[in-house]
């Protein structure tokens, strides 16, 4: 494990070579990092997956000698943006934790957004594509950053793969109306599809609590549509394929990143045809980086690491990149360092981040079969 992990972290640090971080000030410190993430609740195959990513980052971190140390710490804040908020106040109270890594859904990371920025505690969300997590009309917090694409990214990507791969026109959208990750990616679809010269003839709800789909399913199978997006949480959309059985078989099936794991193939049990969702990166990557990324983390877990898992790997290993370029430690500076980042090789891809600390990267599109996520292509919108 030692020597895979040194050959994983050297090309990495050959990859980041080009940012001018070898020779830093910071060298022979110890960062201490705080991990906010949804290890139970609705979110646990999020946020679980994203703290399994960043303590292997840690740990070849600290297996190879950089000249910055990592300490990492995580608590779980059970999907839920109080608890979050709680579980960020303690890390930075009590564990003296210097930058937040997480959350992972956009309701908590809402919530300790703005609590690390009257602390002046950087943040970098691993799955939080809500666009206000960063900025709004309102504010902007100079002190959240994400290695995950937004919304606005990820609806438009879907709406070009919906007309220009797939060459659809017609859709229908099945929102959870609980949840303001599926409410803001409803949107951004729909507007994006309707440009592209698409119709979204109808829009349906569920709510995140609801386990009986039987209305909905029987309401849907009638409609005259190609294609139908829904983009909702595993948790939710698994059990919905399962109950909607062959009734749904003659739609293609179109998901945001919620979609692509191992909890949905589980949950639909089998019951999937035609359906494909964006992610964050690609299983199949021929990249040096993803297959060793995946290496390490099949010997470390025994089992094929999610597109979650690679954003908590990622989160990690930009916070060391920023943390060797700060001109300190303190709040400030490790917020400057954090936003200046610029074309970082990570596994999810090359990251430079715009005004709004939000990655300029293409997103993968993948295939979900009953029994295995299969690359598909690579989409800008």
């Amino acid at each position: 494990m030692f020597c895979f992990s040194r050959r994983l972290l050297v090309g990495l640090l050959l990859c980041l070579a080009s940012t001018g971080c070898n020779r830093s000030q910071n060298s022979g410190k110890t960062l201490v990092v705080g991990g906010v993430l949804s290890k139970t609740g609705g979110a646990a195959a999020y946020g679980g997956d994203a703290d399994k990513g960043a303590a292997l980052a840690a740990e070849h971190i600290t297996a190879n000698g950089g000249p910055i140390r990592i300490e990492y710490v995580s608590l779980d804040d059970k999907s839920d943006k109080t608890e979050a908020v709680k579980v960020a106040r303690t890390l930075v109270e009590a564990n003296k934790v210097q930058v937040i890594l997480g959350p992972a859904i956009s309701p908590s990371a809402l919530s300790v957004g703005k609590f690390a920025e009257e602390r002046e505690i950087p943040v970098v969300a691993t799955s939080a594509t809500q666009d206000e997590v960063t900025a709004s009309d309102q504010y902007d917090r100079t002190y959240v950053a994400r290695v995950c694409f937004n919304d606005s990214y990820q609806g438009a990507v879907l709406a070009k793969f919906a007309t220009s791969s797939l060459k659809k026109k017609t859709a229908a959208v099945i929102y959870d109306k609980t949840l303001s990750y599926s409410i803001g990616l409803s949107k951004t679809f729909r507007d994006e599809f309707t440009r592209l010269g698409g119709t979204v003839r109808h829009e349906e709800n569920y709510s995140i609590k609801d386990s009986d789909y039987s209305a909905l399913i029987d309401k849907v199978a009638t409609f005259d549509v190609d294609l139908l997006f829904i983009p909702g949480w595993d948790e939710n959309v698994g059990p919905m394929l399962k109950q909607a059985g062959k009734k749904w078989d003659r739609f293609i099936l179109l998901g945001g990143d919620g979609w692509p794991t191992p909890r949905l193939l589980e949950l639909a049990a089998g019951n999937i045809k035609d359906a494909y969702a964006v992610s964050h990166y690609a299983p199949e990557d021929p990249d040096p980086r993803v297959r060793d990324f995946q290496k390490a983390y099949r010997e470390k877990y025994g089992q094929e690491p999610s597109p979650f898992a690679a954003l908590g790997y990622d989160a990690m290993m930009l916070i060391w990149d920023a943390a060797k370029r700060a001109k300190s430690f303190s709040g400030p500076d490790l917020r400057d360092a954090i936003n200046g980042s610029k074309d970082v090789s990570l596994v999810t891809g090359t990251l430079t981040f715009d005004k709004h600390r939000n990655p300029s990267k293409e997103a993968v599109i993948v295939r979900i079969f009953p029994d295995r996520i299969a690359f598909q292509e690579r989409v800008r919108p």
